[in-house]
């Protein structure tokens, strides 16, 4: 499914606001890796990539991949834990950051 599509559906079901679609920039990825440094403006240090794949993952950027399971829009709204559990991740990781 395309990244977009699967926004929408998590829009629709009230996990991200509409207004975050607006704002996401895809990445057209070549290669081997989904790599970070194709993404302009910004050192991959600074970046997070969620992703359900590891085998896409640079090995040298593997400390700014949060894992998550396979997205599935046919589980009913309340099954799908993966999205609190990496909620949970980034609300930590800008916490740390702020701390810094």
């Amino acid at each position: 499914r395309i990244t977009y599509e699967v926004l929408d559906d998590l829009s629709q079901q009230g996990y991200i606001p509409k207004e975050f679609i607006d704002k996401v920039e895809y990445i057209e990825w070549e290669g081997e890796y989904k790599d970070l440094r194709y993404i302009p403006n910004a050192h991959y240090s600074e970046i997070l990539l969620i992703d359900d794949d590891e085998g896409w993952i640079k090995p040298e950027q593997k400390n700014q991949w949060i894992s998550i399971g396979e997205y599935d829009p046919y589980l009913v709204q309340g099954e799908d834990h993966e999205l609190e559990r990496v909620r949970s991740i980034l609300e930590e990781k800008v916490d740390k950051t702020e701390a810094t």
